[in-house]
């Protein structure tokens, strides 16, 4: 998917890896999506946002509830909507597995702060002012299911990294577009990961061959 193809220039768009290194960022061009923030500042904020939705994925698994695969966080005025996705990598090639539902999660704070770019590269911890966020909306799949799909896929090679997308509307009314170069995202990260997962079996592939030539 091309760069062109996901911007926008009323959202703040992100997708990065595990680590927080980003394959796509918004950052990168010269006028920052969010008024008021400057570039390094808005580089900043979305690799908070991002490293933020990773203690969410980390918490929700550690408590059992299962792989999160979005999470929607809203003001209580028409201020700023935050959409985030994750790709997990477990279903790739699957519908997404069971989905639950957890209503109104308030959480209090701040949101703080490599894998080869698909897309491009971008630089990325962003300091906020401690405010609450409502989160109407947190599906997760059940976490039971997501290992066993990851056991039945090739168990050898390793699954390709986690990954998540983050989508910034500066008021609610964009939340429609929000949505849309959400789904943008995710598909531009499935690529990523197919393209990941190619490249891996086909190393695997080349390591078999060499290993049987080197038993004749």
């Amino acid at each position: 998917m091309d760069k062109n193809e996901l911007e926008s220039p009323q959202l703040a768009l992100h997708l990065a890896d595990g680590a927080l290194a980003p394959l796509f960022s918004s950052a990168d061009f010269d006028t920052p999506r969010v008024p008021g923030l400057q570039f390094q500042t808005q580089a900043q904020a979305l690799s908070s946002l991002t490293n933020t939705a990773i203690i969410a994925y980390d918490t929700s698994l550690r408590l059992g509830l299962g792989a999160p695969m979005r999470i929607m966080v809203e003001m209580q005025s028409s201020g700023p909507i935050v959409l985030q996705s994750f790709l997990n990598p477990s279903s790739i090639d699957n519908n997404e597995g069971n989905k639950n539902s957890r209503s109104l999660i308030e959480i209090d704070g701040e949101p703080q702060k490599s894998i080869e770019s698909c897309l491009g590269n971008g630089t990325t911890d962003r300091g906020s002012k401690g405010s609450k966020m409502c989160v109407p909306d947190l599906s997760i799949a059940n976490d039971k299911d997501v290992h066993e799909e990851r056991e039945d896929r090739n168990p050898i090679s390793p699954s390709p990294p986690l990954l998540i997308a983050v989508v910034v509307a500066p008021t609610s009314s964009e939340a429609a577009e929000a949505r849309k170069a959400a789904s943008q995202l995710v598909r531009a990260g499935r690529e990523c990961q197919r393209a990941w997962l190619r490249g891996r079996m086909e190393i695997d592939s080349e390591s078999s061959l060499l290993g049987d030539k080197r038993y004749k």
